[in-house]
């Protein structure tokens, strides 16, 4: 019973193959409509002396990739980049405060990394321990304050 369902199965796979490959081998029409345009379709027009046409196939000519490019282009145009800018000189001031910030953002950290369960103030000004997804994203938060103004 297991062979004869192996070879069914065999043969049903095989007639899927065919029947996705009979579109492949799918012939093309070609004829004038009573416009006089010419028209392309996989199945002919009834009564019509249409001819089939085999699609040209081949390599693409040496510079049919440059054609390609210059009718994107054409079609739309490429987004120009903005210039880089150079960062900004900070003045005196201005880098001494980023140096405090650098100092207290490395401070937080360093308290937030020896205590598993630090304590904080809440709104009413009670004294509760921070949950763990309070404390990593406090970490996580500081740890992007020292990247920030460390660097």
């Amino acid at each position: 019973m297991s062979v004869q369902r192996g070879v069914w199965g065999q043969c049903l796979l095989g007639a899927m193959l065919i029947a996705l490959a009979a579109p492949v081998l799918a012939e093309i029409y070609q004829w004038k409509d009573e416009q006089g345009k010419t028209v392309f379709s996989e199945r002919p027009p009834p009564g019509s002396d249409a001819k089939v046409v085999k699609p040209k196939t081949g390599k693409p000519s040496s510079n049919a990739s440059e054609k390609l490019r210059q009718d994107r282009e054409r079609i739309v145009p490429p987004v120009e980049k903005p210039k880089e800018q150079k960062p900004k000189e900070l003045t005196e001031e201005q880098l001494e405060q980023k140096a405090e910030a650098c100092a207290q953002a490395r401070d937080a950290l360093a308290l937030l990394q020896a205590n598993n369960r630090p304590r904080y103030e809440t709104e009413d000004g009670k004294i509760a321990h921070m949950s763990q997804e309070m404390h990593a994203e406090r970490v996580a938060d500081a740890e992007k304050k020292v990247s920030d103004y460390c660097n």
